[in-house]
């Protein structure tokens, strides 16, 4: 997952989320919705669709990638 952000005063950053494993040859499951019934995530034996709303997030490439846009957000705010 990659994310831009463009700040008014013309400031860009890009964050990116990545999270690797298999696909399972049958959908497995009933959370999620696209391809979470069939991604098995590295070091896992459940689908991202067996999971929970929070097991998923802990190890989504979309939360990783928000995380880095918060991180850098308050980063940016303590700044000033």
């Amino acid at each position: 997952c990659a994310l831009c952000v463009a700040s008014p005063d013309g400031r860009t950053a890009t964050f990116q989320g990545e999270v690797r494993g298999t696909l399972a040859p049958e959908p497995r499951g009933t959370h999620g919705f696209g391809y979470d019934p069939i991604f098995i995530p590295d070091r896992e034996t459940r689908s991202f669709a067996e999971m929970t709303q929070e097991e998923k997030n802990a190890r989504s490439h979309r939360a990783a990638a928000f995380r880095q846009v918060a991180a850098a957000c308050l980063g940016a705010a303590d700044r000033g």
